[in-house]
């Protein structure tokens, strides 16, 4: 059985629009946490290009998959939108961030 893979992408909300623009930033060190329906779960952090992937041996996924994603640890970040999301099929999803406050 193949490996099965997701992945989250994390984007700072840099012009305040709560919506994902060409220009928002990647997000570094954002938590990816991804949870099947028998409630198998793997996990990430995101890179320089704000990619998580999660890893799970032997595939065996069953849908529906929650795709959660938190802030980075210790950061003032917090989740604009949407905080989980719950996938019948696909392997990807992409979470904002709003900007730390000044």
């Amino acid at each position: 059985m193949a490996d099965a893979f997701f992945s989250g992408r994390a984007f700072v909300d840099t012009n305040d629009n709560s919506q994902i623009d060409p220009t928002d930033p990647l997000l570094k060190g954002a938590v990816l946490t991804v949870t099947d329906a028998r409630g198998a779960s793997s996990g990430g952090i995101t890179d320089d290009q704000g990619r998580a992937t999660a890893w799970f041996p032997g595939g065996g996924v069953q849908y529906p998959v929650t795709i959660r994603m938190k802030p980075p640890k210790d950061s003032a970040y917090a989740v604009i939108g949407p905080s989980e999301v719950v996938l019948q099929k696909g392997t990807s999803a992409d979470f904002l961030f709003a900007r730390p406050p000044k």
